[in-house]
């Protein structure tokens, strides 16, 4: 999938909400095996913090916002 697929997508951060953060939730506890992150739509503290744990072990600047490069790995990879 080239990188400009996501281009589309919202920049979400500590507190965005909705679809995009619910999906991006939902994907992170399955790649993660998170059982304690909750798939809410809202972008908080755990979300921030699952987000930076996905940027680091993909080697990604761990910023805990999810942007085309964090949307490309947490979509591409497993």
């Amino acid at each position: 999938i080239p990188e400009q697929a996501f281009s589309f997508c919202p920049v979400l951060r500590k507190g965005s909400r909705g679809d995009s953060v619910r999906i991006c939730q939902a994907v992170l506890a399955y790649k993660l095996e998170d059982l304690t992150l909750e798939v809410d739509g809202i972008y908080g503290e755990r979300t921030a913090e699952a987000v930076a744990k996905w940027q680091e072990l993909h080697s990604l600047e761990v910023d805990s916002v999810i942007g085309k490069f964090t949307y490309l790995s947490l979509f591409t990879q497993t």
